[in-house]
């Protein structure tokens, strides 16, 4: 209806212009009547009309009715050319069908050959394809409710693999956090030992200081003691030696000269006793020292050697504790990239068995081995059956499908991909 107006408006303008044109014409000149009642003349006033102006608005009225006639001449070409691409889309369609036909009636003819090459007990099974056409209508409900739980399937697997990864972030921020703790824990036994050892040192330094000291103390309080006896004895034998040399002046002079170098041998042997015993008290102190020495040495290299016990066995149980981590670890990923590996295997052979036509006349429960070769963007290249199913027509069904299903699905993990892909088809698995 809109159409049809857009079509009949413009030609309702040009005839109303007409229309006002011819009233201007007309109603414009000046027309001389009689008088018929005898009465005075009443004047009338004469519009000049334009005929230049009429004569461009005449031509412009023209031009509008050749534009607007151009325009319906396009639509109508346009409408015309749209009809003839329809056509030839048509036509096309048709050609394209005719070509699918064929090749259909090829292919059926090939799997006619193929199935008339089959055994005789294939051949005795074609009413049990008569039965499957029959069943289709229930087959592919039953893949609606197949392909709904595989979606559910694939969700839940979903949700399985991101509460394993939350598992597996939350258990290694956990074994981050043990192992922090244990190196936090070891530094702070290190640092006590440590600290424990200076202690030690520091507890040995101070009493061997004070047995030093004690000993000097001793030491000098004995020579002290030495030197005063020595000094009284002395004393008391010049003392001695005076008195006997009053009374014995003129008769003893000879037996006093004798007393003296009694005295003076005595002296020396005393002095030599005395040197005797210094060198011997010396000789034992350097004995003692070096005892000590020995000891505190023996003591320095036992803590030393016991301290290295310790941090040895403290990093070998850091160490193993990081490799049974790091083994744990090792075991949940490998067993993420199988399980992620054995899901893409089963995405592509849903694909490849979504894509499989089952032959003519071939029967139930066959299956083969495929190797599929394909590129990093899912191309497939190559197809290869490596186990046969016993049946040719079978085997070339399903070398189609995996054409037919390229390209593959790709790994949600790009590490798993893989140019060969081996799998089981199993139609009825």
């Amino acid at each position: 209806m809109k159409d049809l107006w857009a079509r009949v408006y413009p030609y309702l303008l040009s005839g109303l212009g007409h229309v006002v044109l011819f009233g201007a014409l007309v109603f414009g000149v000046t027309l001389d009547k009689p008088n018929v009642g005898g009465g005075p003349e009443t004047p009338l006033q004469a519009v000049v009309v334009d005929e230049k102006l009429v004569e461009r608005e005449m031509a412009r009225l023209r031009s509008v009715e050749s534009e607007q006639a151009r325009e319906e001449a396009e639509r109508v070409e346009r409408a015309q050319e749209q009809a003839d691409v329809a056509k030839r889309l048509r036509k096309l369609e048709e050609e394209r069908l005719e070509v699918l036909r064929r090749q259909l009636n090829e292919e059926q003819t090939e799997r006619a050959a193929a199935a008339r090459k089959q055994q005789e007990e294939e051949q005795a099974r074609l009413q049990e394809l008569e039965q499957a056409r029959e069943r289709t209508a229930q087959s592919v409900a039953a893949l609606k409710a197949e392909q709904a739980k595989e979606a559910e399937r694939v969700a839940a697997l979903k949700r399985e693999q991101d509460a394993l990864a939350e598992q597996r972030e939350a258990e290694r921020q956990k074994q981050a956090q043990e192992v922090a703790a244990a190196r936090a824990r070891i530094q702070e036994e290190m640092a006590a030992l440590t600290r424990q050892k200076e202690a030690a040192a520091e507890r040995a330094e101070q009493a061997k200081r004070r047995a030093e000291e004690e000993k000097q103390k001793a030491e000098a309080e004995a020579e002290k003691a030495r030197v005063a006896q020595a000094a009284a004895l002395a004393a008391e034998k010049k003392k001695q030696a005076a008195l006997a040399e009053q009374a014995r002046v003129a008769e003893q002079k000879k037996k006093a000269e004798e007393e003296a170098r009694k005295i003076a041998a005595a002296k020396e042997a005393e002095e030599a006793k005395k040197a005797e015993a210094e060198r011997k008290r010396i000789v034992e102190k350097q004995r003692v020292e070096a005892q000590r020495k020995a000891a505190a040495d023996a003591k320095r290299k036992a803590d030393k050697a016991a301290a290295q016990r310790r941090r040895a066995q403290a990093e070998r149980a850091l160490r193993e504790q990081l490799a049974s981590e790091q083994a744990s670890l090792d075991s949940a990923r490998q067993g993420l990239l199988d399980k992620g590996r054995a899901e893409y295997v089963a995405r592509i052979r849903d694909k490849v068995n979504r894509r499989w036509i089952r032959p003519t006349g071939v029967r139930k429960g066959l299956r083969c081995k495929v190797v599929v070769e394909q590129i990093p963007s899912g191309d497939v290249i190559r197809v290869v059956i490596k186990q046969s199913s016993g049946n040719i027509a079978f085997d070339r069904s399903v070398e189609q499908a995996v054409l037919a299903a390229s390209p593959l699905p790709r790994p949600k993990d790009a590490a798993l991909f893989d140019r060969e892909i081996i799998f089981t088809f199993d139609p009825e698995d």
